[in-house]
């Protein structure tokens, strides 16, 4: 995966549907993937104006295809065309934005 490739293109979106950016810490060192689970959707649960089914497409993807070697995740999705999944090498703090842009 380029990620440059993929931070430049989320720079210029430009799209008509608002977009889902998700922040999430995946270091298993310090916690259980059931609680990083937990903590996602407890956040997800706060953020007024996403449909369920990107809800529940960013919650599939984390039960059934991420491979948890990152130590953080950043996901960027709306129910247009958007889905990028973003590894990142470090922990960061878990985040949900719903928004015109991407976060």
């Amino acid at each position: 995966m380029n990620t440059n490739k993929v931070l430049e293109e989320l720079a210029a979106y430009a799209g008509e549907a608002p977009v889902l950016s998700v922040y999430l810490d995946t270091d298993l060192r310090t916690k259980s993937k059931d609680a990083v689970r937990l903590m996602l959707r407890d956040q997800l649960r706060y953020v007024d104006g996403v449909p369920a089914e990107l809800t529940q497409r960013v919650m599939d993807y984390i039960d059934f295809d991420y491979d948890w070697r990152a130590r953080g995740l950043a996901i960027f999705a709306n129910l247009d065309s958007l889905w990028e999944t973003v590894p990142l090498p470090i922990g960061v703090a878990t985040r949900v934005v719903w928004s015109d842009l991407p976060y």
